[in-house]
């Protein structure tokens, strides 16, 4: 795969954009492919070893390169320029934090404001897959590791660490009132190369509520934020009103808030780089894993289920509550002899698909699968469900297995047909068959 990366960096926005995209670059390098970089920042990014030629004046407008992907992370970029780029790329991911509107096949938008799962709609075609939220968070492997090794802060604050990232803000730094007997680590740009032990060290942290927001909420590190760009207001908001951090006002706690730190770790895990690289590698090739779904697969399993299209594709059209889900989900993995929920996923456990098989009679199963919506168009579901049926023979025997599906819903059709299903029309479905 041939990729060019789109970014700048500027006094004003610092250098989180060209950040997170050597990030995913690093990630798509150690997956074989071509990465090369279109951006202002010519000496940071070719020292992690890329290719990287400067824009035009014109912002980029006539790149030159053709390559199969197309990422963009840049606020002056839209979806004019997008349009200008489409016949020269397979396709095109955007990054984006502001909620404009784009010409993309996939959107990544890692905020979290107070409506995150609906304001890209109208703004993108139909088709576009979108990874929302801080679970797409992109962030270097190191965040990943260290979410499960680091345990929460609690008790007296003894070490806050000051960052307001990569832009020009001395002034900031200046006002932070130092109190005694309380050491700080004060993170001006360029003074250290990471930030990662500063975090691990600190009790508590000063900082803009930007990129480094999902570093510290990963690191269950909890945050006094000041707001330094417009794009910034509805996050805070958001983080705010869920406790996640507080507003800086010049005072702080002499001790941590029971559970503050916890409920940091539960909104961003440190795998979002893995996921979306999960996504943008995908095709009908890709190995899965398969493995007996736990009770950490409960919201996954949910949103997977509320998906507008496996809603659309089931009899009963209504979303499903937490409650609800909650009680069967719970009933289902106690009825292991009468039920088979199976999880598929990517080698470092990236959920793609789940399938079920539920008994009828003593020798027949009915057949449930669905697959998650940024994994749809690479004819994964035949995989997904052929994996599945293997393990269920291995582990159940021979059996009869039987699937139902709407007569609109054709991929899934075509999925069963292509396993050796034999089909019985009903009034508003058909029934599929097969002997394993």
């Amino acid at each position: 795969m041939n990729v060019l990366i789109r970014t700048d960096a500027s006094s004003q926005i610092g250098t989180g954009h060209v950040m997170r995209c050597l990030t995913l670059a690093d990630g798509l390098r150690l997956r074989g492919a071509q990465v090369r970089f279109c951006s202002n920042a010519a000496n940071l990014i070719s020292e992690r070893g890329y290719e990287v030629f400067l824009p035009s004046p014109q912002g980029g407008e006539g790149l030159g390169v053709r390559s199969d992907l197309l990422i963009v992370d840049h606020y002056g970029l839209d979806i004019a320029w997008e349009r200008t780029q489409r016949p020269h790329f397979k396709k095109i991911l955007v990054i984006d934090d502001l909620a404009r509107a784009h010409d993309c096949d996939i959107l990544l938008d890692q905020n979290l404001v107070a409506n995150w799962q609906t304001r890209y709609t109208g703004k993108v075609s139909e088709n576009c897959k979108l990874l929302l939220g801080p679970k797409y968070a992109l962030l270097a492997p190191v965040y990943a590791e260290l979410h499960d090794r680091i345990p929460p802060r609690e008790g007296p604050v003894k070490r806050i660490l000051v960052s307001f990232g990569g832009g020009e803000h001395q002034d900031l730094y200046e006002q932070i009132l130092q109190q005694p007997g309380i050491d700080y680590d004060i993170a001006t740009p360029g003074k250290y190369s990471s930030l990662v032990p500063l975090m691990a060290k600190a009790d508590l942290a000063i900082g803009a509520c930007g990129i480094s927001t999902w570093e510290r909420l990963c690191l269950g590190l909890p945050s006094y934020v000041v707001v330094l760009a417009d794009n910034q207001v509805e996050i805070s908001r958001e983080l705010i009103r869920r406790e996640l951090v507080r507003q800086y006002e010049g005072e702080l706690p002499s001790e941590i808030e029971p559970g503050w730190s916890k409920r940091c770790t539960e909104v961003v895990d440190g795998r979002g780089l893995h996921r979306a690289l999960a996504v943008l590698t995908a095709d009908k090739n890709m190995p899965l894993q398969i493995r007996h779904a736990n009770l950490k697969d409960e919201v996954w399993l949910l949103e997977l289920a509320n998906d507008p299209v496996t809603r659309k594709n089931s009899y009963s059209p209504e979303n499903i509550t937490a409650e609800e889900h909650r009680a069967w989900f719970y009933q289902k993995l106690r009825e292991f002899d009468s039920c088979c929920l199976y999880i598929l996923e990517t080698h470092d456990g990236i959920p793609v698909g789940q399938v079920r098989f539920d008994r009828m009679e003593e020798q027949t199963w009915e057949i449930d699968y669905s697959l998650a919506s940024a994994f749809r168009g690479h004819l994964l579901g035949d995989r997904l469900l052929q994996t599945a049926l293997t393990r269920f023979q291995t582990q159940q025997g021979s059996a009869s297995v039987v699937g139902k599906v709407k007569i609109s819903n054709r991929a899934s059709q075509r999925v069963f047909e292509s396993l050796g299903f034999r089909a019985a029309n009903g009034s508003d479905a058909i029934s599929y068959r097969k002997e394993i």
